[in-house]
């Protein structure tokens, strides 16, 4: 997705989905009425690697990270069910637009079919120095499973 790393421009797009803003209030969202999608509760998880030096000063290092959303009702399928297209714009500059549609959009298709409008625990963001995003959805009486 990053043929030649990860742009500054593609860090700040990512880190200004990881906890997106709420919409406002004034402004109609996608739904028949006008609703804005759930939200959903956000529980973020970060793993440091502390180490020392031979002096004793201590440091930490993100090494792992992952943001789930959690969703406790079931949502109306205007809320889950559509496609959403990327652009070089929206995801930042040298990220590769067809190999996130193909990897990414292909995840958001089997969520998609999988957990649907359940109520369901997505884990959206996951990774190591902010490269990887995949999808897992835990739905009432399944298995965790990664698509």
């Amino acid at each position: 997705m990053h043929p030649n790393g990860f742009s500054a421009s593609a860090r700040e797009k990512f880190s200004a989905g990881f906890f997106p803003p709420k919409p406002p209030a004034d402004k109609p969202g996608r739904g028949p009425n006008g609703e804005h999608p759930q939200q959903g509760e956000k529980v973020v998880m970060v793993a440091e690697l502390v180490s020392s030096d031979q002096q004793g000063n201590e440091a930490a290092s993100i090494v792992a990270y992952a943001r789930w959303t959690i969703h406790r009702e079931p949502r109306e399928e205007w809320d889950w069910n559509y496609d959403k297209p990327e652009t070089a714009e929206s995801l930042g500059e040298g990220v590769s637009v067809e190999v996130y549609t193909k990897f990414i959009g292909n995840l958001k298709r089997l969520a998609r079919k999988h957990a649907r409008g359940d109520p369901c625990i997505s884990r959206l963001r996951t990774g190591s120095e902010c490269i990887y995003c995949f999808d897992t959805f835990l739905t009432p009486g399944t298995q965790a499973s990664t698509p």
